[in-house]
């Protein structure tokens, strides 16, 4: 037997109704981040306030609310966040 079981068995003879709640919302958490579910929702999700934040822009610009120098680091920064989740999909 290994040094975990005896760990184990002794939390088990000391208190019966222990549960580490926390611990089981942690790994719950890590499960759910880590299922495909997760990142095909996500990466909806994404596209879709991408597109919208795009039309937003280009809306801005046409409009003349936005500048140029406001429009460039917002695509830059959709850009990098599209690539950052396309990255974790794989």
């Amino acid at each position: 037997m290994d040094r975990s079981n005896k760990y184990l068995i002794a939390i088990e003879k000391e208190e019966a109704g222990y549960r580490d709640y926390f611990a089981e919302l942690i790994s719950f958490v890590i499960r759910a981040l880590s299922s495909v579910a997760f990142f095909n929702v996500a990466s909806l999700v994404c596209f879709v306030s991408a597109f919208l934040l795009t039309l937003g822009v280009v809306g801005g610009i046409e409009c003349d609310l936005i500048p140029y120098a406001a429009a460039i680091p917002l695509s830059a920064m959709l850009g990098c966040v599209l690539l950052l989740i396309e990255k974790l999909r794989k």
